[in-house]
């Protein structure tokens, strides 16, 4: 397959990834109100920490789901049926470990911290043992999970990991309706449909794989791949440990904003986490259908092509998150307002902080999938987690010894991800033939420059305006959504691509 050819999977994928997020983020963003309204302000930030414990594990089949991915992206780009069928029996015997593993930490440690350190009311303790229960079954289906999901996205069946998302997006709706009727204490049946969530996506995610792929239905459990297990395992390990780090950051940070300030700031930071993660899909959705065509160009020798797409991949997930992201943040109290009503303390400064971290953090986030296509991830995962951990350490001495406002937890965040901005220069120009130099000045700094214009200038004329309601809001984010577009094209693209723009517009233009 061609270059040509390959540019269309990738244009294809990702406009089905995004009808997927479109639908999705509709429904996210109605049903987080309705679970907000519904649970009350305290019961919300009760289950986003008791259920932060468990999906501090999730480093552990974050690690395992990239180590998947690659290796069967490598093999299907190789052509190797035999090798795939290897990689992916090994995946699931890798993953069963890991369950297992972690279900023993989580009904140990876990539960000891749950109920003797964390800042949870005592009438609602007995309810946070039951989330932490459902989560935790939660945790285990997932995990088994992640092997098919994987597979699915190596072959570049987009639309059925579309479809598969649309219904868990359809499930959830059902979940946020039937908890605002339910007679049960509404914090514990949150956690339990949740679960219910999980069993049948796990059964539409197998189903599909062993009713398309060969490879999913020639599961092999009971046969052992030594090398094979070993490389996995050896891989997913360098990868633990910078996944580990963002994971213990993330995480960590509503435990302390806990510890120092109670739960009502976890229903701020969840509520920050939540929103930029529906904003950060519209950037994943294209990394999502960029990724596999990164690692099967190198399996094919095919490095030009393989740097042009990290390149891209990273230009223009800035651009995406940026276009998206620029009218919430001149809008971020009116917007809370009407999907909210009531707006929590410091979720407003929580979202636009943590907005700008996701901006600086894209700049860079396609170099991860380059490295892992040549296996060499070692130094590159060793110096970024090592570096990251002192995010937290920080956080603590600044909250214990200096009293200084929650919104530091996301200062601290955004100084430590611009040094590992140019940290990860530095690495992948070791492990590729690669040019911080020109890659500054062809996506750092237009991407800079454009974030900065998007932002600030529209910020500058809202900031002396007073808009409320739906419609006014809705007219202005769609004025300052327009703004950031043509900033985007007569700033941030090359000639090349306004040329390559320009096209497409013309070609569809004459076929309509």
């Amino acid at each position: 397959m061609n270059n040509s050819e390959n540019n269309k999977r990738i244009a294809k994928n990702s406009l089905l990834l995004y009808i997927r997020m479109v639908i999705i983020m509709a429904v996210s963003l109605y049903t987080s109100r309705i679970i907000l309204n519904t649970l009350g302000v305290i019961d919300y930030g009760i289950y986003n920490v008791v259920g932060g414990i468990v999906m501090m594990a999730t480093m552990f089949t974050a690690s395992l789901g990239t180590a998947s991915q690659r290796f069967l992206m490598f093999e299907i780009g190789k052509g190797d049926i035999y090798r795939v069928k290897k990689v992916f029996s090994t995946s699931i015997q890798i993953h069963i470990i890991i369950a297992v593993t972690v279900l023993i930490i989580c009904e140990t440690v876990g539960l000891w911290f749950l109920n003797n350190k964390l800042n949870i009311p005592s009438e609602r303790l007995i309810a946070a043992n039951f989330v932490y229960q459902f989560s935790i079954s939660t945790f285990v289906v997932n995990i088994v999970n992640v092997p098919f999901n994987s597979l699915i996205i190596s072959y570049e069946r987009m639309s059925a990991f579309a479809y598969i998302s649309i219904l868990e997006a359809a499930l959830k709706l059902i979940v946020a309706f039937l908890l605002s009727i339910t007679s049960y204490d509404r914090l514990t049946s949150y956690g339990f449909l949740l679960l219910c969530v999980a069993i049948i996506l796990q059964f539409c995610y197998s189903f599909y794989c062993r009713r398309n792929f060969e490879v999913g239905r020639s599961i092999k459990l009971n046969k052992f791949s030594k090398s094979t297990f070993t490389s996995m395992m050896e891989f997913a390990s360098y990868n633990f440990i910078e996944v580990g780090a963002n994971m213990l950051n993330k995480q960590g940070s509503s435990f302390l904003l806990n510890i120092f300030f109670g739960p009502a700031l976890n229903t701020a930071r969840g509520l920050s986490i939540q929103v930029n993660s529906i904003v950060d899909n519209f950037a994943n959705n294209f990394t999502t259908a960029i990724n596999p065509q990164i690692t099967k160009s190198y399996a094919n020798d095919n490095i030009g092509y393989m740097m042009e797409l990290i390149k891209k991949g990273s230009k223009y997930s800035f651009y995406l998150f940026l276009a998206i992201s620029a009218p919430i943040l001149c809008f971020t109290h009116e917007i809370l307002e009407v999907w909210l009503t009531i707006v929590p303390d410091y979720a407003v400064i929580f979202i636009r902080l943590i907005f700008i971290d996701s901006l600086i953090e894209l700049l860079t986030r396609t170099f991860y999938i380059g490295i892992s296509a040549t296996g060499n991830i070692k130094t590159y995962q060793l110096t970024l987690g090592i570096f990251k951990l002192f995010n937290l350490p920080l956080c603590y001495i600044l909250f214990k010894y200096f009293s200084v406002s929650p919104v530091y937890i996301l200062i601290v965040s955004i100084f430590f991800t611009s040094i590992v901005m140019f940290l990860k220069l530095y690495l992948l120009n070791r492990v590729i033939d690669f040019s911080p130099v020109v890659y500054i000045k062809d996506v750092v700094l237009p991407c800079l420059i454009v974030g900065m214009v998007s932002i600030l200038v529209p910020l500058s004329i809202v900031r002396n305006l007073v808009v409320s309601g739906f419609f006014p809001v809705l007219i202005g984010s769609f004025f300052i959504f327009l703004f950031g577009i043509g900033i985007i094209y007569f700033i941030g693209l090359s000639k090349a691509e306004k040329n390559f723009i320009s096209n497409v517009i013309k070609d569809k233009l004459l076929k309509f």
